[in-house]
């Protein structure tokens, strides 16, 4: 044992070394990236997505609890009906936030939450919007010990499942609490799937080490998240307006035709869908609609652009 009381090999991580601890991607800064451009020659894509997902009432926190998951002791109703009420009203609020902008959100979806909400399912079909997977449930999480035919069962169950609800099999994948075991990566190019919203290392796309096809990092900065900001931090729908105004002009000050850049926003229905909070929602959109250097794209025009660069 050392001295911490741990096992002498705990620390012992086959895979360090002096630069990363993994073979999946390489180091890349910024101002080595390809480049590419966004349509119409504009310099900033803004990337909305909202989150539909269901949360077990039995949630047991192993191997972690993702945020958002229960908070007192199964079986909490109050945690449950908290959660439940972004797909029972908070989408449907941010479905009306969106349309005053002509926004088409992509929806990360679990499986499980278009298997409830049938209501839901038949609102993105008839907005046409396109699902990027989200996993079974948010308690079918991607860890170390899960056993390799079990995620990929876990993958193929839920692009299944979603295709045969929406009609669409999603080019992208976001885990559960953006869980990510060893195999993950490898198992989501052999399910087919395009881009993974996995990581948080960037803020454009770049390309993922696999041995089937091509798997793309779609990095979403979970900073910028609302659940992290209100839900994690406590802080008001103002501060997340203002911190994303913030980011928005940055990145729209930074950016150029050759080196464009991205802003990734994501909003959860129970958190950003709620009455005292929606009309900071609805001006962060009129904010970002009214950006001249901006164009709203989808995931798949993101994927599309960013793998065409200029000759």
């Amino acid at each position: 044992m050392s001295e911490r009381g741990l096992p002498e090999n705990y620390f012992r991580y086959p895979r360090r070394g002096r630069r990363l601890d993994h073979d999946w991607f390489g180091r890349r800064l910024m101002h080595d990236a390809t480049p590419f451009a966004w349509p119409g020659g504009k310099k900033l894509a803004v990337w909305i997505g909202m989150t539909l997902e269901h949360f077990p009432i039995d949630m047991s926190g192993l191997p972690f609890m993702p945020t958002g998951g229960m908070v007192r002791p199964a079986p909490s109703y109050w945690d449950y009906t908290q959660r439940d009420y972004g797909n029972r009203i908070g989408a449907y609020r941010l479905f009306e936030a969106f349309d005053a902008h002509a926004i088409r959100p992509d929806i990360i979806a679990n499986l499980a939450a278009l298997e409830r909400h049938p209501a839901l399912t038949a609102e993105l079909d008839r907005r046409g919007l396109d699902v990027i997977a989200g996993g079974l449930d948010m308690t079918c999480l991607h860890h170390a010990d899960l056993p390799e035919a079990a995620e990929r069962a876990m993958i193929s169950d839920c692009l299944d499942g979603l295709h045969a609800l929406t009609g669409k099999r999603p080019r992208g994948w976001l885990g559960p609490g953006q869980s990510v075991s060893p195999r993950t990566f490898a198992l989501l190019a052999e399910a087919g799937v395009d881009h993974a919203l996995d990581l948080n290392n960037d803020e454009l796309p770049y390309d993922i080490a696999v041995p089937f096809g091509r798997l793309s990092s779609l990095p979403v900065n979970y900073e910028l998240s609302d659940r992290r900001i209100m839900v994690e931090l406590g802080q008001s729908a103002a501060c997340y307006r203002a911190q994303i105004e913030a980011a928005c002009a940055r990145l729209a000050r930074e950016a150029t035709p050759q080196a464009p850049r991205l802003l990734m926003v994501m909003l959860s229905p129970w958190v950003s869908g709620q009455p005292f909070r929606i009309a900071e929602i609805e001006a962060l959109l009129a904010t970002l609609a009214a950006e001249a250097e901006a164009v709203f794209l989808g995931a798949g025009a993101i994927m599309d652009a960013s793998r065409n660069p200029f000759a």
